[in-house]
């Protein structure tokens, strides 16, 4: 096998889950005399990344340029999903500032993944601050920027900071989609405002654009209990069932 073939594997293992056996055949490259490239080890690190393995990535990124292999952008954004999957939002900070450092620019990925990382560590101002810092920069948000923001808020029930990313989303015609709306739900919920929860999921059904999900109405259904508004939470079950969502323990 040569070089593409490898690296043919690593990836099949990477999308398959399977990083123990991505990571053995980068091992077993050198041996033969069958050198990786940025692609091995950009494929191996993303497999420990899907795998929740950041630590691994990490030392697979570090390992890089002492084998005369510089990290590209797929590299980081790997690494630092993978920090984002576990909320190392240290790391993950630390890593796009690294990228800075080298003059590889950070896009869109990039930070998704550290407004993600942010938003498990329950550091919200951080994740707002990241999203500002891609406007600075040029680099526009997408939904699953957005979306990492507002759940980043949800988290923090900050629900006025997450109407104000769903609002900006809006203003810059970025579509949001179900995650966004939904956790957007929830902050209001979370924020006691059984009002604009009611709000943004009513804007749902009648829009026709995004479909509400379980974690949507559930959100909306815990604002009602919230407020004390059972007849509203009530309301909301047999529209559940009319859709084919079906209610579960929470609802």
């Amino acid at each position: 096998p040569d070089q593409i073939s490898f690296n043919a594997a690593i990836s099949a293992c990477s999308k398959g889950g399977q990083w123990q056996t991505a990571l053995q055949l980068l091992c077993d490259m050198i041996p033969i005399g069958v050198p990786p490239n940025v692609v091995s080890f950009s494929s191996a690190i993303d497999a420990c990344g899907r795998a929740g393995e950041w630590a691994q990535a990490l030392c697979l990124l570090s390992i890089m340029p002492q084998l005369g292999i510089m990290p590209n952008a797929f590299s980081f954004n790997s690494a630092v999903s993978a920090c984002g999957r576990q909320g190392c939002w240290e790391l993950a900070i630390a890593l796009l500032e690294r990228m800075e450092s080298m003059y590889i620019w950070p896009d869109v990925f990039t930070y998704s993944g550290t407004i993600k990382a942010c938003g498990r560590a329950g550091r919200w101002q951080k994740a707002m601050a990241l999203l500002d810092r891609m406007w600075m920069l040029g680099v526009l948000p997408d939904a699953v920027a957005y979306g990492a923001a507002i759940s980043a808020c949800e988290k923090g029930g900050e629900w006025v900071a997450a109407l104000r990313v769903l609002d900006e989303m809006h203003q810059f015609r970025v579509s949001p989609d179900v995650v966004c709306f939904s956790a957007a739900i929830s902050a209001c919920e979370k924020g006691e405002r059984y009002d604009c929860a009611l709000d943004l999921l009513d804007f749902m059904l009648l829009s026709g654009g995004v479909a509400p999900n379980a974690f949507s109405f559930n959100a909306a259904i815990s604002a009602c209990e919230r407020g004390g508004r059972w007849e509203q939470a009530l309301r909301l079950l047999p529209i559940m069932q009319r859709l084919g969502v079906a209610p579960d323990v929470v609802s």
